[in-house]
C-alpha cells in the first residue's frame, strides 16, 4: 500500500469530517482501519527487522545492549538501550540515524555512569 493511498485516504476522510457527510464515513471507516491496521503491520515489520541486541565484555562486566528502529515525527530513528544486571544500571539513547550510532551512544553512556557510580575505571 502506497503513501499516496494513505495520505488520499485520510485527507478524505478529513474532507468527509469537515463537511458533516457523516453517511459516507461508515463506508470510508472501513478502508481508514484496513489501511490503518496495514500501517502498523509495516511499522512493526521495521521495527522488528531493525533492531539488534548483544553484549559486550569490559574490564571483566557483561553489558548488554538493545537496538530499535521507529517512526517519530515523520523520520525514522534509532534507539538505543544499554545495561548492566549486576550494577542494575541501565540508560537509554535517542534519535540516532543508524543502529550504529545508537549502539555506540548508549554503551558509551552506560560506561560514564558505571565510572561515575566507581564499577569501572
Amino acid at each position: 500500500m502506497s503513501l499516496s493511498f494513505t495520505l488520499a485516504v485520510l485527507s478524505s476522510l478529513l474532507c468527509l469530517l469537515n463537511s458533516g457527510r457523516s453517511e459516507d464515513l461508515g463506508k470510508l471507516g472501513d478502508k481508514v482501519r484496513k489501511t490503518l491496521h496495514t500501517l502498523e503491520q509495516v511499522k512493526q515489520a521495521i521495527y522488528t527487522a531493525t533492531g539488534d541486541s548483544g553484549s559486550v565484555v569490559l574490564q571483566g562486566r557483561r553489558l548488554h545492549y538493545e537496538v530499535k528502529g521507529g517512526f517519530y515525527k515523520w523520520e525514522y530513528q534509532y534507539t538505543g538501550k544499554a545495561w548492566d544486571e549486576q550494577a542494575q544500571i541501565s540508560v537509554k539513547s535517542k534519535g540516532w540515524e543508524s543502529s550504529d550510532g545508537a549502539r555506540e551512544h548508549a554503551l558509551e553512556d552506560l560506561v560514564a555512569e558505571l565510572r561515575k557510580k566507581g564499577f569501572l575505571k
